[in-house]
């Protein structure tokens, strides 16, 4: 990844585009975040996010969101009142459609 890549920070309605040594990484991030992917793809995206500052900002991004979604999940039993919430916090963050 190169210091003019922006990986993070697309506007809204635009796709962010990962250069390629990235691509493979972004493209397991929540198999691997759920460790779902097999011992050696664990250790290849280890090594990439060792390498890669914005990759590995990203998949924190990615992790926290994950972690937050599972939390409001339990909270609630009603899917509808959880889809209420999710829509609130990515309004929240600045995520929303316009």
């Amino acid at each position: 990844m190169s210091a003019g890549d922006n990986i993070g920070g697309g506007v809204a309605g635009q796709a962010i585009v990962f250069p390629p040594e990235c691509e493979q990484a972004v493209r397991a991030l929540w198999d691997y975040l759920d460790s779902a992917l097999d011992a050696l793809k664990m250790a290849v995206i280890d090594d990439h996010l060792a390498r890669c500052a914005p990759c590995r900002e990203h998949a924190q991004f990615e992790r926290t969101l994950i972690d937050r979604i599972r939390g409001i999940r339990r909270e609630h039993d009603d899917p509808s009142a959880l889809r209420v919430r999710v829509l609130a916090a990515l309004h929240d963050a600045g995520l929303s459609r316009q």
